[in-house]
C-alpha cells in the first residue's frame, strides 16, 4: 500500500525550515579559515558594491550598521578584509579584500556555482507549463516576504 503525498504546506515548512536551519549552521571552510553566514553575506556584499560604506552596506543586507561593524570586526581578525577609514567622513569604514579574502569568496562562489548549476539544469529540463507554474509560485511566495518585489 502506497503512503499518500503530504500536503503541499507541509512540504513547504519542511523545506523552509531546513534552508533556515543550514544558512544559520553552515560554516565555510578554506584551509584553517573558517567563515560564518553572516561573514560570507557581507563578503558577496563588499564584492557586489567594492565602494559601499558601512552603512550602505547595511542598508543592502537589511542590517543594522552596528551588526555591519561587528562582522567587519571579525573579518578583518582572521585577515580577510581591510578596513579604511573615509577621509572624507571619518565615522564611515569600507572594507576591501586581503588576498585570503579573495582567494576563500572564490572558493565558496566555485563551490555554490556547482550546486546552481545543477538546479539550472534541472530547471531548464522542465516543461514550459512547468516553468510557468514555477514562476506564478515564486512571485507568489516572494509577494509575502517584506523587503525587494
Amino acid at each position: 500500500m502506497t503512503r499518500p503525498d503530504p500536503p503541499l504546506q507541509s512540504l513547504w515548512d519542511s523545506l523552509v525550515n531546513r534552508m533556515v536551519f543550514l544558512e544559520k549552521r553552515h560554516v565555510f571552510r578554506h584551509g584553517e579559515l573558517r567563515l560564518h553566514p553572516s561573514e560570507l553575506h557581507l563578503l558577496l556584499a563588499v564584492q557586489a558594491e567594492p565602494e559601499a560604506n558601512a552603512t550602505r552596506l547595511a542598508a543592502l543586507l537589511g542590517v543594522t550598521k552596528g551588526a555591519v561593524s561587528q562582522v567587519l570586526k571579525r573579518l578583518e581578525a582572521k585577515g580577510v578584509v581591510h578596513k579604511r577609514v573615509d577621509p572624507a567622513q571619518k565615522n564611515e569604514v569600507t572594507a576591501s579584500f586581503t588576498p585570503l579574502g579573495r582567494l576563500a569568496l572564490e572558493a565558496f562562489l566555485a563551490e555554490r556555482k556547482g550546486s546552481r548549476q545543477r538546479f539550472t539544469q534541472y530547471l531548464d529540463s522542465l516543461a514550459d507549463p512547468e516553468q510557468a507554474v514555477l514562476r506564478r509560485f515564486l512571485a507568489e511566495v516572494s509577494s509575502y516576504l517584506p523587503g525587494e518585489k
